[in-house]
């Protein structure tokens, strides 16, 4: 029984005192650790010098069978959790006999059964019941007839009870008694001889029954049990505990008789197998997901560690872990106080989630712990399961979410105004030209708005391609790079300086290159652009340089002018979506935010060099892994 129990038994006796059945409490091996007043009155005990010893000393049971039966009785309610009610005859310190009500219930803690509650009444003196007869009066055959008559008292017992009970006698191999008729569909007299039994047990479990069987017979123990399958009479099989007791010897010590007390318990093994299944599709959940995954106890000792925990251990601080060592004994320095600290949090009671950083691969990634605190029925803490999840891709969708409202912002707004800038421009020249008498004059504001319709034209250019990019899948198809820059330098020959400067193509490489056609164009095109806008109109020659060289693995591309050149503090801003280096720039400043998009697109990376007043090179990269055409 809980110490608590004992130390305060004082104090429980005067609240049960005034109770008018009788109680008493033992623990699993019946040792009395309660008793109230009214139940030492009723057994005819002085004192309570018999606290901490066997049930036996107080409970003198006149049938020397009901001993095992009673003990049985206690092993059912230990596994069924079930209380019994029945009547026992005992014998008082003036043997005197009395008949007692009983009620036998197990006492819960934890979910775990720690003892027994005996809640008794007296039902009748020894001078009102027909069937308790003074010992001291009683001539041999009345003593015989009243054994007879308490033993039968105790079978009708037995034959009420739930579990299969019957007594076998070891010497002649027979059933002397059994409290059915019929088991498990079977006429009972089928089942006298032990080859009746051998017949019903499971193969599987046969062997096990007869080794155990034969251990009991040969060491002469006094109470045992085992859980085994019995075949009914309809083929199905029954699990059964069957917890058996001497209860003669011969005058060798040998087992003569024998009690067996049978429970079917297959219910409950459904519910062990039920659970058992549940608990190996959560563990094999936990073995099999990334995520790190470990729980601790209240002293910080590793009760569930899965690999990706152990191998995230061994692969970033060279530690092997193993379920039973302490957490803070493993973990290594650098995280051992932050951690110690979360835990301890937990391990109060609060269930919470926070990031973490954590060393993977010799890079910092963050990390999500979720913090789970275990309770028991009492609601006191006594573990922590913890789940730590990567969230590197989590905050890289975060941050790209972020990153591209804050350009649709930004786009709408700038798209707005620079779509608006060319029609007020027009609408301005129209007002002008409509008071304007000089000829002359008005061609130069004609000149002034064919400018502004053709700014407004490539921003609408731009706009299509940087949409088409975005949400059209890649094709690709054999390029033809000749062809492609042709083009490209056919929709650029009315620019201004368009027809003074000198474009050099050179491709080497005999590899055939396959790639979107469409996205290339828009590549081409915006660096063709961008050198014709800010070529140099003072150099005495103005040149482009378009060099490709196609190899097996990559397709690099190099576009190099001597135009006026990037100055360095905007080296770094000019693929920022409407980047212009000053406002008098010509374009909408999203002609090279869209060729770095398109690169990306086609798995490519882009760069810029440039002098200031001597010239710009972009270089690109394209990879070429795959080189079939898409139909």
């Amino acid at each position: 029984m809980q110490n608590t129990l004992i130390n305060n038994s004082q104090s429980i006796l005067k609240v049960f005192d005034n109770l008018d059945d009788g109680v008493i409490i033992v623990d699993l091996q019946l040792r009395v650790q309660f008793i109230n007043s009214t139940a030492k009155d009723i057994l005819g005990l002085d004192d309570y010098s018999f606290l901490g010893s066997e049930l036996e000393i107080i409970y003198h049971i006149t049938n020397e069978l009901y001993q095992p039966i009673l003990k049985n009785q206690l092993n059912t309610i230990l596994h069924s959790r079930t209380k019994v009610v029945d009547n026992v005859l005992l014998t008082n310190q003036n043997n005197r006999e009395f008949l007692l009500q009983q009620t036998l219930c197990p006492l819960i803690e934890d979910n775990h059964c720690t003892g027994f509650q005996l809640i008794i009444r007296k039902q009748q003196e020894a001078n009102n019941d027909p069937i308790k007869k003074s010992k001291t009066y009683l001539s041999d055959s009345n003593a015989q007839s009243s054994h007879h008559q308490t033993s039968k008292q105790f079978y009708n017992l037995a034959e009420k009870s739930p579990d299969i009970i019957y007594i076998i006698d070891v010497q002649k191999r027979t059933v002397v008694y059994f409290n059915r008729s019929e088991l498990f569909g079977y006429d009972c007299k089928q089942l006298e001889a032990p080859e009746g039994w051998i017949e019903i047990v499971h193969p599987e479990d046969l062997k096990k029954v007869q080794a155990h069987w034969n251990k009991f017979i040969k060491t002469s123990l006094e109470t045992e049990s085992i859980e085994y399958r019995i075949k009914k009479k309809n083929d199905a099989y029954e699990w059964v505990l069957n917890r058996h007791s001497i209860l003669e010897k011969t005058e060798d010590g040998a087992p003569l008789l024998i009690l067996l007390n049978i429970t079917i318990i297959t219910d409950r093994k459904s519910q062990e197998q039920a659970l058992k299944t549940s608990e190996k599709r959560l563990l094999e959940l936990i073995e099999n997901t990334q995520d790190l995954i470990w729980s601790i106890d209240t002293d910080y000792n590793f009760t569930i560690l899965n690999s990706a925990f152990k191998n995230w251990m061994k692969n970033n601080y060279k530690t092997i872990v193993n379920i039973g060592d302490n957490l803070l004994d493993t973990l290594p320095e650098k995280i051992n106080i932050e951690w110690l600290m979360l835990h301890k949090k937990s391990l109060l009671g609060e269930n919470f989630s926070t990031e973490v950083k954590l060393f993977k691969k010799k890079h910092e990634h963050p990390f999500e712990f979720e913090f789970h605190a275990i309770k028991n029925e009492n609601e006191e803490v006594t573990a922590v399961f913890v789940n730590a999840k990567d969230i590197t891709s989590r905050k890289k969708i975060q941050n790209d979410i972020i990153r591209t409202n804050f350009e649709l912002d930004s786009f709408v707004y700038r798209s707005s105004h620079d779509l608006r800038a060319p029609l007020r421009s027009i609408l301005g020249l129209i007002q002008v030209i409509r008071n304007e008498t000089s000829n002359e004059q008005r061609n130069k504001y004609f000149e002034l708005i064919d400018k502004s319709i053709n700014k407004l034209d490539a921003f609408i250019i731009d706009l299509t391609n940087f949409s088409r990019n975005s949400r059209l899948e890649v094709k690709k198809e054999l390029i033809n790079f000749q062809e492609i820059i042709d083009q490209c330098l056919e929709n650029l020959q009315y620019m201004e300086y368009a027809k003074r400067i000198k474009v050099g193509i050179h491709i080497q490489g005999q590899t055939n290159y396959y790639s979107d056609p469409s996205r290339l164009g828009i590549i081409f095109q915006n660096l063709l652009s961008n050198a014709f806008k800010y070529c140099n109109p003072r150099a005495e020659e103005s040149w482009v340089k378009i060099t490709i060289i196609n190899t097996s693995s990559h397709c690099s591309i190099a576009v190099e002018d001597n135009g006026l050149g990037i100055k360095d503090q905007y080296l770094n801003q000019i693929f920022n979506m409407f980047f212009r280096a000053t406002n008098d720039s010509y374009g909408s400043g999203l002609g090279l935010y869209i060729t770095k998009q398109v690169v990306e697109k086609l798995d490519g990376l882009i760069s810029v060099s440039s002098s200031s007043g001597i010239g710009t090179t972009f270089n690109i990269k394209l990879n070429t892994k795959n080189k079939q055409v898409n139909n």
